[in-house]
């Protein structure tokens, strides 16, 4: 029986440098308050919009940098803070996994 790899081996590096310098870092005001969420699109449009349907979670700095292993998918990229603010700032972003060499 053979292998196909794990999981993992198939995640795709995303952070606010996805796609083009800087396009995905996220400018609100008091960014270390908050934490960036990527959710499935699908879930996100079916009301899953608890944390615990997130795919992935990263604690932001002032910075706005963020790093998250992602499946390659559709997602919605959202922040949440503790006082029940909800910004999504990314509709429907689309992983690939990159081309082969």
């Amino acid at each position: 029986m053979s292998s196909v790899g794990s999981p993992l081996s198939y995640t795709v590096p995303v952070s606010q440098d996805y796609g083009a310098s800087g396009a995905l870092r996220p400018s609100n005001p008091n960014l270390p308050s908050f934490v960036l969420y990527a959710f499935l699109s699908s879930d996100w449009c079916v009301g899953n919009t608890d944390p615990a349907y997130a795919r992935g979670a990263y604690q932001l700095d002032s910075t706005g940098n963020w790093l998250l292993n992602l499946l390659p998918n559709t997602y919605n990229l959202v922040l949440m803070n503790g006082t029940g603010t909800v910004i999504v700032f990314q509709f429907n972003l689309v992983i690939t996994l990159p081309a082969s060499s």
